[in-house]
């Protein structure tokens, strides 16, 4: 029987691990071998990771010192047997089928990808409405407008994948977009993927460290490296530029506004930030259209940036936030 090597990265996530880990035993489909990298976790996870190991001579657990997803994820890859390889995170959780189901569509294909639950507001993320097989990456641009919007590209939890094929690894020096150059590199590879309406990956949503959350003084360099890779990966055809330049535009407008807010800085450490982010290259690139968004006041922001006008774009990021307050409250009473 073909067997699946199931990667959990595991850190600090007591509240929650009890709840994946019981997802992947209750698996319908037996022919599993579970990989649980504790990666430095300083709660009970390992513990737990313990006493899952001596319930299910099926899991294997690695502790290891600290040292981010991405490491994690790839010690699993090192030490994965089964045919095919997923992805679990700790906090996430699988549906019964979740193994059977994708497998069940897996012949022929290198990837095989469902569509996914949003735990708490459990909304499905629908990646299409019935079983769509793509000859290859290339065939997938036919829905781009879909696939850029959801869990397909940027990904890696709602996915099977082929083992020998996963030659690639994860980049540890990012933080923002290694499922994404991941996924690049193995859809290069594919020449058949299969896209299932089925909700078989409970996601939840985390607010703790989440990017539209909490700002990240060197997160510019990171978006410029995953909007190049999803431009290498795409093409540069007039609609998938625009998407991804709306894309790119809103996070950073967002990283921007987080940042105005932020009372972690004074001023002029704001303003020594945003010098630091209006000094890149990136804003003379060719590829980067500010209309892209529709928004006339993130274009005038982001030609600011360009321009090196930084304390123009951050007074106009200041008042924003301020009327943003405003807003809040006034809609409180």
């Amino acid at each position: 029987m073909k067997q699946v090597s199931i990667i959990m990265p595991v850190f600090n996530a007591q509240k929650y691990l009890r709840e994946a880990l019981d997802s992947v035993r209750r698996q319908t489909f037996p022919h599993w071998e579970l990989l649980m990298i504790d990666d430095g976790s300083t709660d009970q996870s390992g513990s737990i990771c313990d006493d899952y190991v001596q319930m299910d001579d099926r899991i294997r657990v690695f502790h290891t010192a600290n040292g981010g997803v991405s490491r994690a994820r790839n010690l699993g890859i090192e030490h994965a047997r089964g045919e095919y390889i997923t992805f679990l995170d700790s906090d996430d959780y699988l549906q019964e089928d979740f193994l059977e189901t994708l497998l069940k569509h897996a012949d022929g294909v290198e990837l095989v990808i469902c569509s996914t639950r949003v735990v708490p507001e459990g909304t499905i993320r629908a990646l299409t409405d019935e079983v769509t097989y793509y000859s290859s990456l290339q065939d997938t641009l036919r829905d781009i407008d879909r696939f850029l919007s959801s869990y397909f590209y940027s990904d890696v939890w709602n996915k099977l994948y082929i083992r020998e094929k996963v030659t690639m690894r994860f980049d540890p020096n990012l933080s923002l977009g290694e499922d994404l150059c991941f996924n690049a590199e193995y859809l290069k590879k594919c020449n058949g993927i299969r896209v299932l309406p089925d909700a078989l990956n409970n996601y939840r949503v985390s607010t703790e460290n989440s990017l539209t959350k909490v700002f990240h003084p060197e997160l510019i360099e990171e978006l410029k490296a995953v909007f190049h890779t999803r431009l290498d990966l795409l093409g540069d055809s007039p609609e998938i530029k625009r998407h991804l330049c709306y894309g790119f535009i809103h996070k950073v407008m967002n990283q921007c506004v987080l940042l105005a807010r932020s009372s972690n800085y004074s001023l002029f450490e704001k303003k020594a930030i945003l010098d630091h982010w209006a000094s890149s290259d990136f804003w003379k690139d060719e590829a980067l259209d500010y209309q892209a968004t529709g928004n006339k006041r993130h274009e005038l922001f982001l030609r600011l940036l360009k321009d090196r006008r930084v304390w123009t774009a951050l007074i106009i990021c200041e008042l924003f936030t301020m009327f943003l307050d405003w807003k809040t409250q006034h809609e409180e009473r």
